[in-house]
């Protein structure tokens, strides 16, 4: 019993002692005049990296650490149009937690870089700049709003959660779910090895979103949707425009108010599910090698245990086509929408 008891203190003391020597305090604060900066680089290696909105028209970095030793401090290097922020001494640096606080101004529109070896990267603010590179090697992102011509966030295994994001995006994760709420841009490129992808809204030329082993769900939005999966389900909620959806293992579901260019599906290994307007004039075919087929057309309804080619209204102007090896394939016809909620879509940068 004793030892029993001397092992429970053993151990109360050893986490008492392990939350005092991680507790941080802010022990460096620097301020830094950023108004004709064209380019600011933040770089650190296992430090959380947060961004917010300065309350001044100056840069503002505060370091939280453990450990108040100035060799542990960022190095700041500064030229005549850039700023490059990156962490102090790291090499015997036992036991050391730090996160650092970025306080930007608001005005600043140059080139923004941002990045970590494992550690968490949190923007807490708007950011409008000429470009955007947001890059974590084992930790995850969270971004709110992002507004550039070129945004590009990577992380190879973590988390991406972002609000809305204008421009050419690419987001980029080999292991963590990305979730967006809003995408808007010219094109849209969005992949992961092994992870999900869910996007609540879009608008774009061309949507390309790509999971070797994760689902893919789109909400509602606008513009040529290609989407792949090896091993996962693509669901579209509710869109407009055209799509190139492929899965290998995974059951695909898309749903289309407005149709403007050819539809193609296939999937190996799931049942395919197309909701189309019902005024839309197309060619249609699709095969199906151990599935049912059913069409639900406005003018006609079909079944058939192997193949359906046929022409579907008085003028077809696009084609739908649609394979799968084992699955069904069903495509019903539905009221078109109302031309003006595609108007109400946000527009295209």
């Amino acid at each position: 019993m004793q030892k029993m008891i001397y092992l429970i203190c053993l151990v109360a003391i050893s986490t008492v002692l392990c939350s005092f020597s991680f507790a941080r305090s802010l022990v460096n604060t620097q301020v830094i005049d950023v108004e004709s900066i064209e380019r600011l680089s933040v770089s650190y290696t296992a430090d959380e990296v947060c961004f917010y909105e300065s309350p001044t028209n100056e840069l503002i970095l505060k370091e939280y650490m453990n450990r108040n030793n100035s060799d542990y401090f960022a190095v700041i290097n500064a030229s005549d149009n850039s700023v490059q922020i990156k962490n102090g001494d790291r090499q015997w640096a036992t036991w050391l937690s730090c996160k650092a606080e970025v306080y930007l101004p608001k005005a600043f529109n140059g080139n923004l870089d941002i990045s970590t070896v494992s550690g968490r990267i949190i923007v807490n603010m708007d950011i409008v700049a000429r470009s955007c590179n947001i890059t974590s090697a084992s930790g995850s992102v969270k971004v709110r709003n992002v507004s550039a011509p070129n945004v590009a966030i990577r992380t190879t295994s973590g988390r991406i959660e972002t609000d809305q994001i204008e421009g050419n995006v690419y987001l980029k994760s080999t292991s963590g779910r990305i979730e967006v709420e809003s995408l808007k841009g010219e094109k849209l490129d969005v992949g992961t090895t092994s992870g999900s992808i869910q996007i609540d809204n879009f608008r774009s030329e061309t949507l390309n979103a790509k999971s070797n082993s994760g689902s893919i769900v789109l909400g509602r939005g606008y513009g040529k949707v290609i989407a792949s999966t090896s091993s996962g389900r693509i669901a579209i909620e509710q869109a407009y425009g055209s799509a190139n959806l492929k899965s290998t293992s995974g059951r695909i579901s898309a749903n289309y108010g407005y149709v403007d260019g050819d539809m193609f599906i296939k999937s190996t290994s799931g049942k395919v599910s197309l909701y189309i307007p019902d005024d839309l004039s197309y060619y249609f075919d699709a095969h199906s090698t151990s599935g049912t087929i059913y069409l639900n057309s406005k003018s006609e309804s079909l079944k058939s245990q192997k193949a359906i080619v046929r022409k579907i209204g008085a003028s077809p102007t696009f084609s739908v086509e649609i394979k799968t090896t084992s699955g069904g394939i069903e495509v019903v016809s539905q009221p078109a929408v109302n031309k003006q909620d595609i108007l109400d879509l946000p527009r295209i940068l």
